[in-house]
């Protein structure tokens, strides 16, 4: 039990360091918002970079980030737009019992002039009963649930859900923030668009 407190703690100062640094420094945040319907796409803004140039970044991103995992990578030169699929290990706990879960998703990013796009859907959660990494041989077993499991009602959460919900978005957020900071690296404006216009 005090392992599992201890993770929590651990988890929320992050999140709030991290946070705290996105804000204080650049006024930005790269979190991403899960909701009943999945994760809300978000639009950031960065100011005198083409979308090719932005697509040529992200791309160099994708190669390191998702070095060697299995996956599936989709680059679309001719309109913008780069996808990976692939699990994520251990992507959050859930459950009195703190049963580990793996994830699908499949990260989508577009490109316009000056902007980019992230978006991420969730295509299915694996139950590791062993603790195992994700491998072809079928170490974790579809849930066959989705993360409407998370909620009570479409605007209310289930409380009981809260812990696996909020790690399933730190998870994602960390993504968001790793190619956030390649594609603004070179001190170029940048922003949120708040009204997400694509």
């Amino acid at each position: 039990m005090k392992k599992v407190l201890l993770r929590f703690l651990i988890i929320g100062l992050l999140l709030v360091a991290s946070q705290t640094r996105v804000h204080s420094q650049e006024n930005v945040s790269t979190w991403l918002t899960l909701s009943y319907d999945g994760f809300w796409p978000k639009t950031f803004n960065v100011d005198n970079k083409s979308a090719s140039d932005l697509y040529e970044k992200a791309k160099n991103w994708s190669n390191s980030f998702y070095p060697n995992i299995e996956k599936e990578l989709l680059f679309d030169s001719l309109n913008y737009q780069i996808k990976v699929r692939t699990i994520k290990s251990e992507a959050f706990y859930c459950g009195l019992k703190r049963n580990l879960y793996d994830v699908d998703y499949t990260l989508i990013v577009s490109f316009k002039e000056g902007r980019y796009r992230v978006q991420v859907e969730l295509n299915g959660f694996y139950y590791n009963p062993r603790n195992l990494k994700y491998s072809a041989e079928g170490a974790s077993q579809e849930t066959g649930w989705d993360q409407r499991e998370f909620y009570l009602t479409e605007k209310e959460i289930n409380p009981k859900s809260s812990p696996g919900r909020s790690e399933l978005s730190f998870t994602m957020y960390e993504i968001s923030t790793s190619l956030y900071n390649v594609m603004t690296s070179d001190d170029s404006k940048k922003e949120v668009d708040d009204k997400n216009d694509w």
